[in-house]
């Protein structure tokens, strides 16, 4: 996890093919991709996962054992979409600490293939799903590749949004995310520019330890990779019950 390669020179760039995607596919699910009951896929296409797990990387490699600030816990799709029933779709759940805070941040990784109204459906989607929620801010993380990208989605999730709820919605291009993640600048549909330490936290009790490379070897580490965090956010933990 702590590989010191860039998104662009490591395995993103070997499958950026789509016939070598779907070549990687097969070899994973020779009998075609796993679905739940109502037929919706449970994982995204191989090169939309690795787009995902880049940025997970990225945040394991700006932490330090013993720092205050870092990723405290990385929830990946599998989980998320059962936690929805495929309802939501996240690519992943982060808490991200800073101090005593923690900020809860759903990650959507765009890779610039869907139409133009799959994201503000999206953001519509959250928006629902939270919209009885009480809870302090819940911060939806769009990734796209680019500056121009960014600022295209932002025109339209700001045209079709209906703002309600706890649900902030931000987006970032990738480099800014892979040099510093903790840093990089986020951008609302409205306009309005964040950097990652200074999104507005989220009430989930005591602070979790950041996670740190080579954190999947370790046992106590675990307990920030799966299920058990819904439990841990109160706007989350309804859904898990």
């Amino acid at each position: 996890m702590g590989g010191q390669q860039s998104a662009a020179a490591g395995p993103l760039r070997l499958l950026a093919h789509q016939g070598h995607a779907r070549g990687s596919e097969r070899l994973i699910w020779p009998d075609g991709r796993p679905g739940l009951r109502n037929g919706v896929e449970v994982t995204a296409p191989v090169i939309h996962q690795l787009a995902t797990h880049d940025l997970f990387t990225a945040f394991l490699r700006s932490g330090a054992s013993g720092s205050e600030a870092g990723l405290a816990a990385w929830v990946p799709e599998r989980a998320c979409l059962r936690l929805f029933e495929g309802w939501l779709r996240p690519d992943a759940l982060a808490l991200v600490r800073l101090g005593e805070r923690m900020i809860v941040l759903f990650i959507e990784r765009d890779l610039g293939t869907e139409r133009g109204g799959v994201l503000p459906e999206k953001v519509h989607r959250y928006r629902s799903a939270f919209s009885r929620s009480a809870d302090p801010p819940i911060h939806l993380g769009i990734v796209v590749d680019s500056t121009r990208r960014a600022a295209s989605l932002g025109r339209t999730i700001g045209r079709a949004d209906h703002p309600r709820g706890p649900i902030q919605v931000w987006l970032a291009p990738w480099d800014g995310l892979a040099s510093d993640p903790l840093r990089a600048t986020w951008t609302s549909p409205a306009g309005e520019h964040v950097r990652t330490i200074d999104l507005a936290p989220h009430s989930t009790g005591e602070p979790w330890p950041p996670l740190v490379p080579r954190c999947l070897a370790q046992p106590d580490g675990l307990e920030g990779l799966d299920e058990r965090v819904f439990e841990a956010i109160p706007a989350v933990a309804p859904f898990a019950r």
